[in-house]
């Protein structure tokens, strides 16, 4: 609270929309009252800004000696470190890799990154990577490349819709 002029004081309140099932362009209620009881005052706001939750698939690479796929991405669900994401591969040899994977917090934001060994797959003309968020299952990404890593259609667009 900021001590005003002729008893008029002023204060803030910081929220953190990410953990309070905040959604933008939605109306809300900040209501607050005296000790008293007799003093009441109420503000309607609305959130703008919140982005969308996501999440990228970069380009998979191959490790050092092309034995296994390395994988990675961003996360934004609003669920932080918190977050499981599930991640299957497959190729069309029929062979199918599934795992549940945490994020990790990169100082800027939250990311994931999994090493699948190329044998659990093998042999493959091209492989179909699905990552979804496990605590909200709408938030995923689909994206088939083929066995040089190339995606099968340009241009590539790592991000979720």
């Amino acid at each position: 609270m900021i001590e005003g002029p002729c008893g008029i004081s002023s204060w803030s309140w910081d929220v953190n929309t990410s953990q309070h099932g905040f959604q933008a362009d939605h109306e809300y209620i900040l209501s607050a009252s005296g000790r008293d009881g007799l003093v009441l005052n109420g503000s309607v706001f609305i959130v703008n800004g919140l982005p969308q939750p996501n999440l990228t698939l970069n380009l998979p690479e191959n490790d050092p000696n092309s034995n296994a796929l390395l994988l990675s991405g961003q996360v934004n669900t609003g669920n932080g470190p918190d977050e499981r994401l599930l991640l299957t591969v497959s190729s069309d040899s029929g062979k199918v890799v599934s795992s549940t994977i945490p994020v990790a917090h990169d100082g800027n934001g939250y990311s994931w990154n999994f090493t699948l060994k190329k044998p659990e797959i093998l042999p493959y003309n091209f492989y179909t990577v699905n990552i979804t968020s496990k605590n909200n299952p709408q938030i995923g990404i689909t994206r088939t490349f083929l066995y040089n890593n190339e995606p099968l259609y340009y241009p590539y667009n790592p991000y979720s819709p």
